[in-house]
């Protein structure tokens, strides 16, 4: 495994073959594959990729890119759904997503969506990176989320929130959930001093 990059093909295949079936040669043939678009050995990829029933998010993504290039965009709504959970996904799902949002299958609702996932399973960071990412009126500054991060219910009690606007709103509503996860009974009380 240690080797894949520069491994000869008939060795591994050989290896994969002895083990066929059992978890280390599943293991091995979806670390090989990701080798290999990694290094974009697309022809291998796609020779080797039927033989293998992971539901590894890195590989799907990968298996995407693969398949657009012979499909074209239809390829990119496999991974659609791949965009709507609250964790960092694998750096192979990136250019997919970017293209999803730029063909506009990924709305700006399903954008926030998603940050909201983020959000609530705690991971600021990309909440904060989808966040500044949105469309200008709906974008929120990380400096924004850093604030509200560092002292949610100030935030409520100043009631610094452009409500008009929907970065405003989301920036608030981000205030509540982080707020009530430090003391819920504090959160309702600067919560109605904002609405």
């Amino acid at each position: 495994r240690l080797r894949l990059d520069t491994a000869d093909e008939g060795a591994i295949r050989a290896f994969l073959a002895s083990e066929a079936g059992g978890p280390l040669a599943d293991e091995l043939r979806v670390a090989w594959l990701k080798s290999l678009a990694q290094r974009s050995r697309w022809d291998t990829f796609g020779a080797e990729l039927p033989k293998t029933a992971s539901e590894d998010v890195e590989l799907a993504c990968f298996a995407a890119q693969f398949r657009r290039q012979a499909e074209g965009d239809a390829a990119l709504l496999a991974v659609k759904p791949l965009w709507f959970t609250g964790r960092s996904q694998p750096e192979s799902c990136a250019p997919l997503f970017d293209a999803l949002i730029a063909k506009g299958e990924l709305s700006t609702a399903d954008r926030i969506a998603r940050m909201r996932l983020a959000t609530a399973n705690g991971n600021v960071r990309l909440a904060q990176a989808i966040g500044a990412a949105l469309p200008p009126r709906e974008r929120i500054a990380e400096r924004d989320f850093a604030r509200v991060e560092r002292d949610p219910i100030g935030a409520l009690d100043r009631a610094e929130f452009a409500l008009k606007q929907p970065s405003g709103r989301e920036l608030a509503l981000y205030a509540v959930e982080r707020a009530a996860r430090k003391d819920p009974q504090a959160a309702r009380v600067a919560w109605v001093k904002v609405r």
